[in-house]
């Protein structure tokens, strides 16, 4: 049976880092939606610019070209401040964890993963983390399909042995998936 532990020291750099990787992986399918609808919004305006004539100046494809542009200045607009509000409350848990040096601990196991700190201790059977991807240099375990709630762990050189550990038996219980 596999089991093994791995201490993490707290890093307030490493985790405002891993938050950030959260909220780009999280807001991938919102890049794509705020491209897609900018590529609709020109092929729009080409359209109206094409079909439009002297007895007809303003006709659907004018509309559809300004709603699909409205759409996509107010969703920039949202992601923005979202992301604004998300880093500054980060940093200010950032700090927090840093006041009470909130070092962490992680047991694994081929029933589960433990995770403990000075404020909780959580164990978590493989069931409920529902898949796993890499992104850059991160693997991210994925707890119920959410990115909010997922255990993420850099591929660095000095922690290279436990990454692989990890890696290994993630592979062997959980199903990939992408999150380009």
């Amino acid at each position: 049976m596999t089991k093994f532990t791995v201490e993490s020291t707290y890093n307030k750099k490493d985790f405002l880092r891993v938050n950030k990787i959260k909220w780009k992986i999280y807001w991938l399918k919102n890049l794509k939606q705020i491209r897609n609808f900018s590529i609709t919004a020109v092929a729009f305006v080409i359209l109206s610019t094409l079909s439009v004539t002297k007895e007809e100046p303003v006709n659907i494809y004018v509309i559809l070209a300004l709603a699909f542009g409205l759409l996509v200045i107010f969703l920039t607009s949202i992601r923005r401040f979202a992301k604004k509000k998300y880093y500054k409350n980060i940093y200010e848990i950032s700090e927090k964890f840093e006041s009470k040096k909130m070092d962490c601990i992680y047991e694994f196991s081929e029933d589960c993963i433990k995770y403990s700190d000075k404020e909780k201790k959580l164990e978590l059977k493989w069931s409920v983390l529902t898949n796993y991807s890499i992104y850059k240099e991160y693997l991210v375990l994925f707890v119920n399909n959410s990115i909010v709630d997922s255990f993420v762990f850099e591929k660095v050189p000095e922690h290279i042995s436990d990454y692989e550990k990890i890696l290994d038996l993630t592979k062997r219980k959980l199903e990939y998936k992408s999150v380009k």
